[in-house]
């Protein structure tokens, strides 16, 4: 019998046995034990997972094996090489199926066009020596390029630490929202407060409360969340998890089910902690806020969970692929993705896809990217979101650092690079991480509070084995570049959301533009030595002095502001000025270089736009400048009218200049920019 004859996946499992009867497993007797091209094998099998192998064949054997697999068995089908069936009869083969189901034809055409349709995969015993089964396959004149299912690691240690009350030493911040923890996630809005922090500083945040003014979230956006299976039914997430029309919040691939399993064992909470971050339910008196939650109207954005984690807390490369794959055939605007490969491993992007097409993660993510949203027009392909990495080192992990992907870094609540954060070339932009040693000393309100599953899950140790610990319940800490990701998605979804607002359409890299530049300036803080935590690669961790100069232009663009995001998306320029100070400001970005020489009528500004930034007075023209003296951090926009052409208006039996209207943003934080913020 040729092996070539199985059909379909059902078939699969059906001639296992007869396969397996025949099956040689030391030595792989027959055909095509040769070595391999070493340009075929394009990863290591050192971190594999046992009995898979992911296979890129040629473009007519792929067609050959897509026409048997649709036509259904047949004694007389032949679908390989008398080598291909040998080599694979003799490792015991026991399924041979696309990696990528395409569901109707509209799919079919589109995975065809992007070349998905010829990833396959093959499975046989795990006891198989997996370098001696990868050699003989990708020998094989069918196979072009031939892959390891590579483990993935989570960008956080998954040590979730108990919400407990804080005990504040200064007022709760004001909000819009009543949720009941928000003013401890400092990560939204920093006051400065030093009961969450001994080296808080205010600012040090992504400046979101005053953007929940002009959007909190919108339906239609949808942030596919791939990492451990999120609690649906959570209380602070049911209302704004994404359905697939049958009752499900989305996939598990690690199990191949659309049942959800967020309790197996393993699991730690991390995927209901990302996910909270993004879309928590605002306004609904309870627990924390998302940064997209909405409104507590049923307007938040919607997490899709995409589960690649098994019951020993493992991920790979098939189901991160396959998960990504079915983001962007459902309608996902934003894959949220905390976990990568150890950095290192991939120091380029030529090491990491190899050539064109052979690499499958990256091949998916180009899928996804590229994919129209179908339905709508805000951008015409998706956002890949990636944690760098927690190795502190020098580059950030792959896929983060793929040129379609966004690569996020972390810092701490005194807007330092967190001890643990990844830097350097592949990084893109910084956000809060929170830490659990800041300066030395063990905080857990410094971390990032968010959702967790609404019972204690069993923690285990890297041998399987319960440690008798349990993670935390309902609200917890947790840190890591896991932890700064979902800021940077929850941002780009707020602005999404006003995108579609105001009705505004973009390219998708005209968006992710706006995104890498809506940062404050983070390498103001990057010089000196701070005592922390020390991190070196193969070295157990210590305290100690670290050099902050090392960041200096290695953490992306800025740290990520939301505010600014929603005012690149209208177009609105902004100014940074510094909290607690009467500053003079040119007008010159505004108004031309003359702006000092013109005459101005004034300055409008609402009275919550006022309140926002702590005004005392109302801003005004003086000598041709504005002046301002705000008392907060936060956003406010004002509007400045001058006269263009002369000291008086025109109209009626006057002949005079014409009225000239700028909106301003202004944005107050601890420091001001040299450049007056100007992006």
């Amino acid at each position: 019998m040729k092996f070539c004859n199985i059909t379909g996946t059902a078939a699969a499992v059906t001639l296992a046995a007869a396969l397996l009867s025949g099956c040689v497993k030391e030595g792989f007797s027959g055909a095509g034990t040769q070595a391999a091209p070493a340009t075929k094998i394009i990863n290591s099998g050192s971190a594999a997972v046992p009995g898979i192998l992911l296979l890129h064949l040629n473009a007519e054997s792929a067609e050959k094996a897509s026409a048997s697999l649709t036509k259904g068995f047949a004694a007389d089908a032949s679908l390989c090489s008398e080598r291909m069936d040998s080599v694979f009869t003799s490792l015991g083969v026991t399924e041979f199926r696309p990696v990528f189901k395409a569901a109707g034809e509209e799919q079919k055409a589109r995975t065809h066009a992007a070349g998905l349709d010829r990833w396959y995969l093959i499975r046989f015993p795990e006891d198989t020596d997996m370098e001696r089964a990868a050699g003989a396959v990708s020998a094989l004149d069918e196979v072009d390029y031939l892959q390891y299912n590579s483990k993935l690691r989570l960008a956080s240690d998954g040590v979730s630490k108990q919400y407990v009350p804080i005990q504040r030493t200064s007022a709760r911040a004001e909000s819009i929202f009543n949720d009941e923890l928000l003013p401890d996630q400092w990560h939204y809005d920093n006051t400065g407060d030093l009961s969450i922090s001994s080296s808080a500083k205010a600012g040090a945040d992504i400046n979101v409360k005053d953007a929940w003014r002009l959007t909190a979230g919108d339906p239609d956006i949808i942030v596919a969340v791939i990492d451990e299976a999120v609690q649906g039914d959570h209380p602070d997430l049911a209302a704004n998890m994404w359905d697939d029309g049958e009752g499900h919040h989305g996939y598990n691939f690690a199990e191949d089910t659309p049942e959800l399993d967020w309790q197996s064992l393993g699991n730690r909470g991390h995927g209901t902690h990302v996910a909270g971050t993004i879309s928590a339910v605002n306004n609904n008196g309870i627990g924390v806020s998302g940064i997209a939650g909405g409104t507590g109207n049923n307007d938040g954005v919607k997490i899709m969970s995409l589960q690649i984690m098994d019951a020993m807390y493992v991920a790979s490369d098939l189901a991160s692929a396959e998960a990504i794959y079915y983001a962007a055939d459902n309608g996902a605007d934003i894959i949220q993705c905390s976990w990568g490969s150890e950095a290192g491993v991939y120091t380029s992007d030529n090491r990491f896809v190899a050539s064109a097409d052979n690499q499958l993660t990256a091949a998916a993510i180009r899928y996804f990217v590229s994919m129209p949203r179908r339905g709508k027009v805000i951008t015409d392909g998706g956002l890949a979101i990636f944690a760098s990495g927690n190795d502190a080192i020098g580059m950030s992990a792959y896929p983060g650092a793929y040129k379609d992907c966004i690569s996020v870094t972390a810092f701490a609540a005194d807007n330092r690079p967190a001890y643990y954060t990844n830097y350097g070339p592949g990084c893109n932009i910084a956000a809060p991480g929170g830490e659990d040693y800041g300066d030395g000393v063990y905080s857990r309100t410094v971390q990032i509070l968010s959702t967790l599953p609404t019972v204690s899950l069993p923690l285990v140790g890297e041998d399987g084995e319960p440690t008798g610990e349990m993670s935390a319940r309902d609200y917890g800490y947790m840190h890591g570049t896991s932890m700064a990701c979902p800021h940077v998605s929850g941002v780009a979804a707020l602005g999404l959301s006003y995108a579609k607002k105001l009705g505004k359409t973009f390219t998708r890299e005209e968006f992710t533009s706006l995104l890498l530049s809506s940062v404050n300036d983070i390498d103001r803080y990057c010089h000196g030595t701070r005592y922390s935590v020390t991190m070196a690669p193969g070295q157990s961790q210590g305290f100690g002095p670290v050099d902050l100069n090392k960041y200096r232009g290695n953490m992306g663009t800025g740290y990520i502001d939301a505010w600014k995001l929603l005012m690149n998306i209208e177009g609105t320029p902004c100014l940074t000025v510094k909290a607690g100070d009467e500053q003079s400001i040119s007008l010159d970005s505004f108004f031309g270089s003359g702006s000092e020489g013109l005459t101005y009528i004034g300055v409008e500004i609402s009275k919550p736009d006022k309140e926002a930034i702590g005004l005392v007075d109302d801003p005004e023209i003086r000598d041709g400048k504005l002046v301002i003296w705000p008392l907060l951090t936060g956003a406010a926009k004002m509007t400045v009218t001058a006269i263009g052409g002369g000291d008086h208006l025109g109209g009626g039996n006057s002949m005079g200049g014409t009225e000239v209207k700028r909106e301003i943003s202004v944005i107050v934080r601890n420091v001001s920019s040299s450049n007056g913020g100007w992006l």
